[in-house]
């Protein structure tokens, strides 16, 4: 087998090793440029301030790469040339389409990298040559970038080694905006579900073959109450007909009874002003809704969210937060004052257990 042949099966067999489970895309592509590459990582996510400061939230890496980068994290954002100059490198990144960097393209020789304080550290550590990964990033604020190292005695990266990064850092691009759709879609999936379940409703939506995209906690268990499985996709096949004739409407809307207690089924079709796929650009829902009496309590809605012990003020800032709202902007629509949005985002967090926006994504998943 050829260099090339070798290469092409090797990034074949990663994307495959990181795509099966996207929602663990950090430690699957260090692992993955590990053991299909040969190469160390560090995945790293930082924070950057409006006046550029950078602040690093989280590593993912191998042994002493992770070790050293964690308890060093303070040091590196003052020593490290790729950190102190991470905004212009987002920014280039930005512009120019750029993805790929080392000590050269921020004016560095290797002969002078090694001379400064983390170079030092950095030969030490068994680190040596490093690459960075910075790729153009739709989320505001929140960076990703990969660290790929080779041991000092190994040299630098070959005209070869630069040419596969670049290949790699096309298929990171790739992975990161995935990864980022995942958490936004979790999320907002974990909203939507407390958002249903808290007014006693149930929720399905489907694509326009009846498969689900979405059900809220027990749906499943009230429609069962009301059609065998069978008997419900035949139901809803029935209304929707044709639905490539059909515009956002109500199909079907009557009383039921659940559990001896009054509530409602109703099927709709909806038509988003974004098609959503070539083939399908229609979505149904089912809604069930229950109608307690004045002596009952509401449900309490999503298990999982309620065990978090949010409010509802704070859930219409998580709202706002995973649609990548800045302080400013959830104060504004909330009519709070900025501290106080702080304080609802510190409590957040607290509850999850997390320190920024994207693990409190992952979080809610």
């Amino acid at each position: 087998m050829t260099v090339q042949s070798e290469n092409r099966m090797n990034m074949f067999n990663f994307s495959t090793y990181v795509s099966r489970d996207i929602s663990s895309m950090p430690t699957r592509i260090v692992e993955g440029i590990r053991i299909y590459f040969g190469y160390n990582a560090v995945y790293g996510i930082r924070e950057l301030d409006r006046e550029g400061n950078v602040k690093i939230l989280e590593f993912y890496g191998d042994g002493i790469y992770k070790r050293d980068h964690s308890l060093y994290k303070e040091k590196l954002v003052k020593t490290d040339l790729f950190e102190t100059n991470l905004s212009k490198i987002i920014g280039e990144a930005t512009a120019k389409g750029k993805m790929v960097w080392r000590v050269q393209d921020i004016g560095y020789s290797p002969e002078d990298f090694f001379e400064t304080e983390y170079g030092k550290l950095a030969g030490k550590s068994g680190f040596g040559y490093k690459a960075a990964i910075v790729s153009p990033q739709p989320l505001d604020k929140y960076y990703h970038s990969l660290s790929i190292y080779k041991n000092k005695f190994q040299g630098d990266f070959t005209p070869d080694e630069l040419d596969f990064l670049e290949q790699l850092a096309t298929l990171f691009n790739v992975f990161l905006s995935a990864y980022f759709e995942h958490l936004r879609h979790q999320a907002i999936l974990a909203v939507f579900n407390y958002k249903a379940t808290k007014d006693n409703r149930q929720v399905c939506v489907m694509d326009s073959h009846l498969t689900p995209l979405f059900k809220t906690a027990d749906f499943d268990v009230q429609c069962n109450k009301l059609f065998k499985k069978r008997e419900f996709n035949e139901f809803v096949l029935s209304l929707a007909g044709d639905i490539a004739q059909l515009d956002s409407e109500i199909l079907y809307e009557e009383s039921c009874e659940l559990d001896g207690e009054p509530a409602s089924l109703r099927v709709c079709v909806y038509v988003p002003e974004i098609e959503l796929s070539f083939n399908d650009s229609k979505l149904i829902s089912v809604t069930i809704t229950r109608k307690p009496s004045t002596e009952q309590e509401p449900s309490p809605g999503s298990p999982k969210l309620n065990s978090y012990g949010f409010t509802a003020r704070e859930f219409d800032v998580i709202e706002l937060l995973i649609r990548n709202h800045s302080i400013d902007d959830i104060a504004e629509k909330l009519f709070m004052a900025k501290p106080t949005v702080r304080t609802h985002i510190s409590h957040i967090y607290r509850k999850l257990g997390v320190s920024n926006r994207l693990e409190a994504m992952s979080k809610l998943r």
